[in-house]
């Protein structure tokens, strides 16, 4: 017996965007392009620049819950703290604080996380996002490669400049082949260096810097075999193909989601808690 793990609706690669910050006019823009492409994202947001304490330059409180309506909010801690300059007792309530701050916004708590900073290395911290309920945490370390994450609270992604979204978006597009197990391309951004003239392009304005990830945006909107999903949609749906149990001829889904497999052949749906016998 065949068996190939693929992606909701037959899919065999995935594209994943995760911004942070929450910069009011570079988010609109990412937004606009996101959904002019029919693309999903996640955007990670730090509770006290919600709350207006560095200034309006910041997405506010009030007008977040439509903006980001319809992608993943997650959490990017309270005040975006150098985790090595405080305490674990501190690193938990900044990060506890978030999780019921954002709930008051947005109406539900999130489960992905992006280290501010970086990654603390820190497992006491580790612990404490498990026992909370994230389901991933993002650093900002590099990725290597297109493969489903080990640890998933170290989902290292590619940093998205306009270099690497050529570079990586195409290797990824044209070169990368499917294996029988899924593959991802997670990229990580400022949507405020898209927007700041030069950042990625010498001499160059944010409007030539927003063509090209544009540009990328419509290659993976128009190509059949990727899945559009945020880093949590993702995340949960990978987990749930570590969960598909095989014996003998028969395969169990484990998991609470329906999983899309290939068995010998033949594209089937495995629901939630449903085996199939092949």
């Amino acid at each position: 017996m065949i068996v190939k793990y693929l992606l909701p609706d037959y899919k065999e690669k995935a594209v994943t965007f995760s911004c942070d910050d929450g910069a009011k006019t570079a988010d609109t823009k990412m937004v606009e392009l996101l959904k002019e492409n029919n693309l999903k994202a996640t955007f990670n947001l730090v509770g006290n620049y919600l709350k207006g304490e560095n200034g309006t330059w910041y997405v506010s409180a009030e007008d977040a819950p439509e903006l980001y309506n319809g992608f993943e909010v997650a959490s990017h801690s309270s005040t975006h703290p150098h985790w090595d300059e405080i305490t674990d007792d501190e690193a938990k309530k900044d990060i506890s604080d978030n999780q019921t701050y954002l709930n008051t916004v947005f109406g539900y708590t999130p489960e992905g996380f992006a280290w501010a900073y970086g990654d603390p290395q820190n497992s006491v911290l580790y612990n404490y996002l498990e026992e909370i309920g994230i389901e991933y945490a993002r650093p900002v370390n590099t990725a290597l490669n297109y493969e489903i994450p080990a640890d998933w609270l170290v989902w290292k992604h590619y940093k998205a400049t306009v270099t690497s979204v050529n570079d990586v978006g195409s290797d990824f597009l044209n070169n990368c082949k499917y294996d029988g197990k899924p593959k991802v391309l997670a990229f990580w951004l400022h949507s405020w260096e898209w927007d700041t003239d030069g950042k990625f392009i010498e001499d160059g304005t944010a409007d030539e810097q927003w063509a090209v990830m544009d540009a990328f945006m419509k290659k993976v909107a128009a190509d059949e075999k990727i899945w559009s999903c945020t880093n949590l949609e993702f995340a949960k749906y990978a987990k749930a193909l570590d969960l598909v149990e095989i014996e003998g001829r028969k395969i169990t889904n484990n998991s609470q989601l329906d999983v899309y497999l290939n068995v010998n052949g033949e594209n089937v749906i495995i629901k939630a808690g449903e085996s199939l016998t092949a």
